[in-house]
């Protein structure tokens, strides 16, 4: 292994390097514990240092490979995770090796794009729930609010509740949580008596919207209607919930990554996700629209609209 070590410091460019990484990680991984013990703190040294010197591509894709690995070094995966929002995203979202009080140093000190990543992670702690709802914008507490597997204390959820009164996906998101406390059931309930109030006025109870996103998600998978036709019966209702379970049920998305695609302000991830599962440009200028409009979130220009129907002429010439 220290021949390898040798080799990488010679490596004379960044995909060189990054192939000496991935072969000494290979390597390391297959050692046994005392072995790896033995030679952890000359791995993390000279990985690090030669993370310094490579495209952000190739880190990228050592981010990717390092994220999985439950014996993963964890000097190597701090490194990624304080790296640029892009490289740490998949470390931050995924890595079991990365504790309560990193996720939360990196919350504080990193950006936005950093808080998101961490946001999806499958489980959050109370402290670091709080810390992204603390530091975060109003898109990193829709994610956190979003995630069934957040734990969030009281002080938490009074920045939410706090934050609900002029954020109505907000107000949605956090009165829509699962075992939701009851003394925050109680303060938000306030927030949503206009859209209740609405609800009931179109005589639909709770229930009855139950089982009308019940019936228009059956009639989704039975064919009776296209994915076009259930976007758009969920905008028509005003449910972003609605689009985004849609939109993950067809598409065979990650819930949580089209949550944050359709609550980010920039249109790449979402018009991707809407690309693959098939949604036509007339339903994505209809959600665009949604966006904007209702929810508040980036733009509809015209522009997104014709670069939509471009993904679809550039796949037609490719077939």
């Amino acid at each position: 292994m220290l021949n390898d070590f040798e080799m990488l410091a010679r490596a004379p460019d960044s995909p060189a390097r990054t192939k000496l990484v991935e072969r000494l990680t290979s390597v390391f991984v297959r050692l046994s514990e005392a072995e790896r013990s033995s030679v952890i703190a000359s791995f993390e040294d000279v990985v690090t240092r030669v993370l310094a010197t490579i495209e952000e591509d190739d880190r990228i894709a050592l981010s990717s490979r390092f994220a999985n690995l439950p014996n993963a070094p964890i000097g190597v995966l701090r490194h990624f995770a304080h790296d640029t929002s892009t490289v740490a995203r998949k470390v931050l979202r995924h890595s079991p090796r990365l504790d309560d009080e990193e996720l939360s140093k990196v919350a504080k000190l990193r950006d936005d794009g950093h808080r998101l990543a961490i946001a999806q992670r499958i489980f959050l702690s109370e402290p670091v729930s709080d810390t992204l709802i603390q530091c975060g914008s109003s898109d990193v507490l829709r994610a956190v609010a979003a995630n069934d597997g957040a734990q969030i204390s009281t002080v938490g959820y009074d920045r939410l509740v706090n934050d609900a009164i002029s954020d109505r996906v907000l107000r949605e998101l956090v009165a829509g949580r699962e075992r939701l406390p009851e003394a925050v059931r109680s303060k938000i309930a306030p927030l949503i008596a206009a859209e209740v109030g609405r609800r009931f006025q179109r005589t639909r109870n709770a229930q009855d919207e139950r089982q009308l996103y019940l019936r228009l998600l059956e009639a989704l998978d039975d064919g009776d209607i296209d994915v076009d036709e259930a976007i758009e019966a969920a905008i028509e209702e005003r449910r972003p919930v609605w689009v985004v379970d849609i939109i993950a049920h067809a598409g065979c998305f990650d819930r949580a990554e089209i949550m944050s695609a359709l609550m980010e302000r920039s249109v790449k991830a979402i018009s991707m996700a809407c690309y693959q599962t098939g949604i036509s440009a007339p339903t994505w200028k209809k959600l665009l629209d949604f966006r904007a409009k209702t929810l508040g979130i980036g733009s509809n220009a015209p522009r997104y609209v014709r670069e939509y129907g471009a993904y679809s002429r550039t796949a037609q010439k490719s077939a």
